[in-house]
């Protein structure tokens, strides 16, 4: 069971680089918005983390009583769906949900319904609302190295380790390690 994203959030908008970067024309606008984004893509794969609110659909398919879900820091339900005997779609109320606090995910207990007969969907919602300043600030970061790097030539500045050790460990906080 893998979640599918329904939204994508803007983690760090092109204003904000362009004021973090000091860029006032519009010339590089492509350019930075595809280091930004290759920045929050390397950031959400450090931290293992969901870094702004996203709405997700988890489709079960059978029933089962106790669903993990798949995304952190979790954030709510919005509803609970299933295919009932005479095919219409209904919404399951009978649940709850368990938060796992050192994992950030939750887990759900359901009841199933007398009427049940298959495609059982989660749709909830997980991540970051607001976006920890920390996180943006190592997108801002690592995006502004990116682009300053962006021709790969040591005359043009090499990236002081000092500098890129400082803005790695922004993360350090926010990361979730998988377990086995």
């Amino acid at each position: 069971m893998v979640s599918e994203a329904l939204s994508t959030p803007t983690i760090v908008t092109l204003g904000e680089a362009k004021m973090h970067f000091r860029i006032l024309d519009n010339a590089e606008d492509t350019q930075i918005e595809m280091v930004v984004s290759a920045a929050t893509e390397k950031a959400a794969q450090i931290t293992n983390r969901v870094l702004g609110a996203t709405d997700f659909k988890l489709y079960v398919g059978d029933f089962v009583q106790d669903v993990e879900l798949d995304k952190s820091p979790f954030n709510s339900i919005s509803k609970i769906e299933y295919k009932s005997f005479n095919g219409n779609i209904r919404e399951l109320t009978g649940y709850t949900t368990i938060k796992n606090m050192a994992r950030g995910t939750a887990i759900v207990k359901m009841v199933k319904p007398d009427d049940f007969e298959s495609d059982l969907t989660i749709f909830y919602n997980a991540g970051y609302s607001p976006t920890p300043a920390q996180i943006k600030m190592f997108i801002l970061a690592e995006a502004l190295t990116m682009f300053e790097n962006r021709h790969f030539s040591d005359v043009e500045g090499a990236l002081n380790s000092n500098t890129k050790t400082y803005y790695t460990h922004l993360l350090d906080s926010y990361r979730l390690i998988p377990i086995g």
